[in-house]
């Protein structure tokens, strides 16, 4: 395996949220502070927990290899990184797809030219047009021989050997993750990185394995404001049924691992109402020193943020959907004004 320069241990602060639960706020706060780097974009760092992300390759690389699947999940982490690359490239700089290219190079033990079953599904025009073509010309063959189905009509494909161990894979991944935070630094005073989306609310330890030095937020709100804010934005990524949203709200926030110290849960009405309060919490679970604060109320205005909260006072069209979601959620609702 290819070896990775050292991490840096850059101190790394993440937020997650469940689709408009206002982990922004946290986002917000820091960005007026003077020593941490944010991205200038507002595109989510999901890498870690997308499909075909690192979570999905730590689980064909090392939880479950299989001969046929390790480099084809390889080929489809690639693909993921090509595919959203102008998007990462607003957060980690031009060089966010060689720098997952030289991650893989570090966890593969060698490359091939070579062929799986698993190519045959994928998706090009040509591809699979001149698959098709194939496999009905074998059937013009006298049955002996015909090729079988799987038979290799591309022997050139770029093929990956990789089986690192549990300890390995995190360590490298580990050390990609601490290279993409530094290419977010452009103040020579920032001691921390701000990186949205990097972990699902649901399930932060996974994600925390793959990550050094790393304080993380996870912001929710009332339902019944989340509820009105998705039909007011005609969302379609939540069931918009009333009953529907409740079994969806609360199975998302069933917590799929233990808990860790590393994680700080937050309602984004605390963040506005007891702004005061809150914000030395903020700081002190960082561990950053407030003195830094040099913008305060810049992006995060309370008063401002005020206006998103009790909105079903002001949508009484939703009256009904709101009666249900307090039947429904009611330990979820928040009475803390």
């Amino acid at each position: 395996m290819r070896q990775l320069k050292k991490k840096s241990n850059m101190k790394k602060i993440a937020i997650a949220g469940y689709h408009f639960s206002g982990c922004g706020v946290i986002d917000d706060l820091f960005r007026e502070f003077d020593n941490v780097a944010q991205a200038e974009s507002e595109n989510e760092s999901r890498f870690l927990q997308d499909m075909d992300g690192i979570s999905d390759l730590e689980h064909q690389l090392v939880e479950c290899p299989n001969r046929l699947t390790t480099s084809f999940a390889i080929d489809r982490f690639l693909h993921y990184c090509r595919r959203n690359e102008s998007g990462y490239r607003q957060i980690y700089g031009d060089r966010w797809y060689s720098m997952c290219e030289d991650y893989v190079n570090s966890i593969t033990k060698f490359r091939f030219k070579g062929y799986n079953i698993n190519h045959l599904d994928e998706r090009s025009r040509k591809y699979s047009f001149f698959i098709r073509l194939m496999f009905r010309l074998q059937r013009l063959k006298p049955k002996k021989y015909r090729h079988s189905l799987s038979y290799n009509y591309f022997p050139n494909k770029k093929m990956y050997h990789s089986h690192p161990t549990e300890q390995e894979f995190l360590e490298k991944t580990r050390i990609f993750v601490d290279k993409l935070a530094e290419n977010m630094i452009t103040n020579k005073k920032a001691e921390y990185v701000m990186i949205d989306q990097m972990f699902a609310g649901n399930n932060p330890v996974r994600y925390f394995r793959y990550v050094d030095d790393v304080k993380g937020f996870v912001v929710d709100r009332d339902p019944r404001d989340f509820y009105i804010n998705m039909m007011i934005r005609e969302d379609h990524v939540i069931p918009t049924d009333p009953l529907q949203f409740c079994v969806h709200y609360r199975d998302t926030r069933i917590t799929a691992g233990d808990s860790t110290p590393n994680v700080m849960y937050l309602m984004i009405e605390d963040m506005i109402y007891h702004y005061d309060e809150m914000v030395p919490k903020v700081c002190e679970f960082v561990g950053i020193d407030r003195s830094h604060h040099v913008e305060p109320k810049k992006y995060f205005d309370p008063a401002i943020s005020i206006k998103g909260t009790r909105t079903w006072e002001r949508y009484p069209q939703y009256a009904e959907a709101v009666k249900i979601i307090e039947q429904e959620l009611h330990d979820f609702l928040y009475n803390n004004y």
